[in-house]
């Protein structure tokens, strides 16, 4: 018996621990790097990534400030762009995994709940005068 409650309590906190370092996790500002074309204004050309800095993935918006601005290209170059509004598929993303998360946590506590109520009803079924020994 006691060994069950503690394998219990030993399941349960480390479901706590881990759903903990998610929240920390989700509170943390999220980077994005893309990659946005050659720069020929280099030599030799080549090509270019730029790291975004977004929002934590529970604030209300993505950036809070504007994406870096980009470095003119010489005429007859094609210009360097974002393939993407920066922020928007990472921060969906995370919060996919978070919700994820969040539900695989509600499963381990209703798990856990119904666990021990179920072997609570088991004790309650069987007779005081079994265990006399």
């Amino acid at each position: 018996m006691a060994r069950l409650r503690s394998r219990g309590f030993v399941i349960g906190g480390v479901a706590v621990v881990w759903y903990l370092v998610v929240l920390v996790w989700a509170f943390q500002p999220l980077h994005e790097t893309l990659p946005v074309g050659i720069d020929y204004t280099a030599s030799p050309p080549s090509a270019v990534s730029v790291t975004v800095e977004c929002n934590s993935l529970l604030s209300s918006t993505a950036m809070s400030q504007p994406a870096p601005t980009l470095t003119p290209q010489p005429e007859g170059q094609p210009s360097l762009a974002y393939p993407h509004e920066p922020c928007g598929l990472v921060r969906s993303d995370a919060r996919t995994a978070f919700v994820i998360d969040t539900v695989v946590m509600l499963l381990a506590v209703v798990a856990l709940v119904l666990y021990r109520r179920r072997r609570r009803g088991d004790q309650a079924a069987v007779p005081d005068d079994t265990f006399v020994g």
